[in-house]
């Protein structure tokens, strides 16, 4: 997050210093935090333009940092997903926290499920998003689904008995 400016004037140098020196603990601190963090962590700025991602961002999408700072999120997200996403920004002019789930873009051209947990800075519109990448789990919720799908039709179809035997050993049945 950078400083957006001071009103006023400054007619304390040792004063100026300590808020410099305290402006940038606190950017370090705020760096460190990114650099660490096992999820994807961004800032939007008021524009929704990425200023600022950590290095998970390239591991899960595939793009250099570089690729991503100064340019909207719009242009990777899933264009399903896109009003959706826009609403739920939305929501930020009027709660301070909403979470939400969308796809965006691989730069190998697939789509990642990302789990979001955003919070906007009403003073500046800045946006601190973390997200988590729940692909696995979303495809193997649609693999669940398919086999009891299967297995449904399976059972409706029969025009005889269904007996339906388990694997277990001997030792471990119930009966």
């Amino acid at each position: 997050m950078a400083l957006l400016g001071v009103t006023g004037t400054m007619d304390d140098p040792e004063r100026l210093r300590n808020l410099r020196q305290g402006w940038l603990r606190a950017d370090a601190e705020v760096s460190a935090f990114f650099a660490s963090a096992r999820d994807l962590v961004c800032e939007l700025d008021a524009n929704g333009v990425f200023v600022r991602l950590n290095p998970r961002w390239q591991d899960q999408l595939g793009y250099a940092l570089e690729e991503m700072q100064s340019r909207p999120w719009t242009e990777f997200v899933h264009p399903d997903d896109l009003g959706a996403t826009r609403d739920a920004l939305a929501k930020l002019k009027t709660e301070d926290t909403v979470r939400f789930e969308n796809r965006l873009r691989h730069s190998n051209g697939s789509y990642r499920n990302l789990s979001w947990t955003a919070t906007r800075w009403q003073t500046t519109g800045v946006i601190l998003a973390v997200a988590s990448d729940v692909t696995q789990r979303r495809d193997d919720e649609r693999a669940l689904h398919e086999i009891e799908r299967f297995e449904k039709q399976v059972v409706e179809s029969a025009h005889e008995g269904i007996m339906v035997l388990d694997d277990l050993p001997p030792k471990t049945r119930p009966f």
